[in-house]
């Protein structure tokens, strides 16, 4: 419709204007994933109110209102165009070089994040195509570091991992039996969650003293 194609100019507007000849390529990026309808959804009634536009980081709120994002993936989107289309592998190589790297979903309740993110998973199960963000990250993480001690980059290395939740001002730790709430320690580096199990390459597990959360 007319609005729409009038929104959706302003919104790229907006948009070239704030990313014209940046200094430097920004480190932040903000994606926008529009999850389908569920069946649930379409028995109480719900119609959608959510459009994309293929190949553009916009996104309409019904008719007239537009926003842009760095990314935007509509409800046909997989699990594999989110991971190559948010460049979340180029995270994860940089790691391997030293530099910081955060993922994470945010959005209310039945939005989707568990999907996306993959966080339930079964360590033992292939979920092919439906693997989502964590399961693809952790194969390619140790894809280039088997690839880097192939060519003899590295000489060893150690992985270890740990594993939290934190809701409703709780950190729990999910590696562990009890699943009890963790003590926080408002460092000066940043909060931190003493105690954390950890899984070490290999399977040994082990107990670090404290994590930053």
């Amino acid at each position: 419709s007319e609005s729409r194609s009038d929104a959706r100019a302003h919104a790229m507007s907006i948009r070239d204007a704030l990313t014209a000849e940046p200094a430097e390529e920004s480190s932040v990026r903000v994606t926008l994933r529009v999850r389908p309808m569920l069946p649930t959804d379409i028995a109480d009634g719900a119609s959608e109110c959510v459009f994309t536009t293929l190949g553009e980081p916009c996104v309409f709120l019904g008719s007239d209102r537009a926003f842009t994002f760095d990314h935007v993936f509509g409800t046909r989107a997989t699990q594999a165009e989110i991971y190559a289309g948010t460049q979340i592998g180029r995270t994860v190589r940089g790691a391997l070089d030293g530099l910081n790297g955060t993922v994470f979903a945010y959005g209310q309740t039945g939005s989707g994040k568990t999907h996306t993110m993959g966080t339930a998973a079964s360590f033992d199960a292939d979920e092919g195509e439906e693997s989502g963000i964590l399961p693809r990250a952790m194969r390619e993480l140790f894809d280039s570091l088997k690839a880097r001690l192939e060519t003899g980059e590295l000489l060893q290395v150690r992985v270890s991992a740990t594993f939290i939740e934190i809701h409703r001002e709780e950190v729990r730790d999910l590696l562990h039996a009890s699943g009890g709430a963790l003590e926080r320690d408002a460092a000066r580096a940043g909060v931190r969650a003493a105690g954390l199990d950890a899984i070490v390459q290999g399977g040994r597990p082990a107990t670090v003293p404290s994590a930053a959360g």
